[in-house]
C-alpha cells in the first residue's frame, strides 16, 4: 500500500498483519482516516492483509477574487495544487505574462500564487499646438485612468469640443480617443490687381499661407503670400 503526498513524496507501507505504518503529510495536506492527528496518521494492516483507511488530502486555499476579468470578477476556489484560470477584460492584461489570460495556483500555504488583471497602457499621444512645453501636450495613461486634459494655444480650437481646450481618454483598444487643436479659419480677404485679376484668400487656418502673384505693372508690397494669423486675420 502506498500513501501519496507525504513529506517523502509518498510512503510505502509493507507491514505485517497487526502492524502500523506511520506517515506525515507534506505541507498543504492533512491526514485523513481513522487514526490521524493533524498532518500525521497511521494505517494498520488488518487480518485480511489490507491497510485501514488513511491518506493525505489537499487543504483548501482561501477564496481569492480576481477583478477586471471577462466575467467581471473571477472567484478562485480550490485545494493545494489546483489551478484557477481567468481571462482579462478588454483593456486589461495579465500582470505576469502580459497576455490576455492567466492562471493562479493554490499553494501549500493555503494562499494563491501571484497574478491579476491590470490595465493596459495606451500608446503615448502627442497633441500639437497647445499651451504645453514647446507647444505640445504628451498624453500618457492606462485603461480607466483620468482623462488627459490640454489647452489649445491662441489661434487654435479643440476639434472635438469646439472650445479652447479638451481632453482625451485611454481606451480599452490601447489608443487614446480623438482630440486635437486645429487652427482657426481666418476671415476671407480679397487681393486686387493679381495675375488672375484678384485672388481670394479663404478657408485658410492659423499659420497657413495664401500665395498670389501681382499683375504686370504692380509691385508686391509683401512677400507674395498672406498668412493666416492667430488673431483670425491675414497678415
Amino acid at each position: 500500500s502506498g500513501i501519496a503526498n507525504t513529506r517523502e513524496g509518498s510512503t510505502a507501507c509493507t507491514n505485517n498483519v497487526g502492524e502500523q505504518c506511520s506517515y506525515s503529510c507534506a505541507e498543504g495536506y492533512s491526514a485523513t482516516g481513522s487514526q490521524t492527528s493533524g498532518s500525521s496518521g497511521d494505517v494498520t494492516c488488518g487480518a485480511d492483509s489490507t491497510f485501514s483507511e488513511g491518506a493525505c488530502s489537499p487543504l483548501p486555499c482561501v477564496e481569492h477574487p480576481i477583478q477586471f476579468t471577462s466575467s467581471g470578477t473571477t472567484q478562485c476556489r480550490g485545494v493545494t495544487g489546483d489551478l484557477c484560470d481567468y481571462s482579462c477584460a478588454e483593456g486589461y492584461r495579465d500582470s505576469l505574462s502580459g497576455l490576455a489570460s492567466g492562471s493562479l495556483t493554490c499553494l501549500a500555504t493555503s494562499s494563491w500564487s501571484a497574478g491579476a488583471c491590470v490595465p493596459k497602457a495606451c500608446a503615448d499621444k502627442t497633441i500639437q499646438n497647445t499651451t504645453g512645453p514647446a507647444g505640445v501636450t504628451i498624453c500618457q495613461g492606462v485603461t480607466g485612468s483620468p482623462p488627459c486634459a490640454y489647452t489649445c494655444a491662441v489661434g487654435y480650437t479643440d476639434q472635438a469640443s469646439r472650445s479652447a481646450g479638451g481632453s482625451v481618454t485611454c481606451l480599452a483598444s490601447g489608443a487614446f480617443s480623438d482630440g486635437s487643436c486645429e487652427g482657426n479659419v481666418c476671415t476671407s480677404v480679397v487681393i486686387d490687381h493679381t495675375s488672375d485679376g484678384s485672388t481670394t484668400c479663404s478657408g485658410k487656418r492659423t499659420t497657413e499661407s495664401c500665395p498670389y502673384e501681382c499683375a504686370v505693372g504692380y509691385t508686391d508690397s509683401g512677400a507674395g503670400t498672406r498668412t493666416c494669423g492667430t488673431d483670425g486675420l491675414f497678415s
